[in-house]
């Protein structure tokens, strides 16, 4: 059996991850988990703006019930994020 330690990858049939450096290739899919990392965080930011506005609502009761009503929107807006947050991560992965 021949030692194809010396032969480049093309002619082996594998793939190079990376530029060798231990650093993710900088591609599509590096690219695209760089967005889902980004995401993420703003969803968590989303979150917990949606938390502060349902404590605020809270704290303002019946004189001024549309902060609540904003609050539920930010939330399932942060939801929504989160979710399709975690499908990309999935899908780069």
């Amino acid at each position: 059996m021949e030692n194809t330690d010396d032969f480049p990858a093309a002619a082996t049939g594998e793939r190079q991850i990376g530029d060798g450096s231990g650093r993710p290739s900088p591609g599509p899919s590096g690219e695209l988990a760089a967005i889902a990392d980004g995401l993420g965080s703003l969803a968590r930011s989303a979150q917990m703006l949606s938390l502060n506005a349902a404590i605020a609502a809270s704290r303002s009761g019946a004189s001024a019930p549309e902060i609540g009503v904003i609050a539920q929107e930010i939330r399932r807006v942060a939801t929504e994020l989160e979710a399709f947050t975690t499908r990309l991560g999935k899908a780069c992965r």
